[in-house]
């Protein structure tokens, strides 16, 4: 059974430097990019803007479409995670669980954390689009 999911790469730009936002759930140490499901009826666009104001407490802007990750969740079921390129519009920082943290580090260093090697492909392959200012 496939899956359909939505996140966001959430990017901010400190002293000239590209950070992004990692969730970390502490209690399994999986460091990921805030995502979750596609509710019935909703689009993927309007499910990575809810999703991440749920999980981050951040309203954003979805800048571009990146692309789609494809993996196996711990059931075995294909999930298809439509990826986009975010900046943050309001809204406070706040995890949606107390046993998450939300850390913005930079590109490389937020490639090099995440858990999982195909969101790390994902990233060095999109990292040029993430890195343009002007997106």
């Amino acid at each position: 059974m496939k899956k359909n999911k939505a996140g966001a790469v959430v990017r901010k730009v400190e002293s000239g430097v590209v950070h992004i936002l990692l969730l970390h759930n502490l209690p399994h140490d999986y460091w990921l990019l805030p995502k979750g499901h596609i509710e019935d009826g909703e689009s993927a666009k309007d499910a990575a803007k809810r999703e991440l104001l749920e999980e981050t407490g951040l309203n954003v802007n979805l800048i571009k479409f990146l692309g789609v990750a494809t993996y196996l969740d711990n059931n075995n079921n294909e999930v298809l995670l439509n990826i986009f390129l975010a900046e943050a519009v309001d809204g406070e920082l706040t995890p949606e669980d107390e046993d998450h943290e939300l850390i913005w580090l930079p590109l490389n260093e937020a490639i090099d954390k995440l858990s999982y090697q195909n969101l790390k492909d994902f990233l060095i392959s999109c990292a040029s689009s993430i890195e343009t200012i002007n997106s």
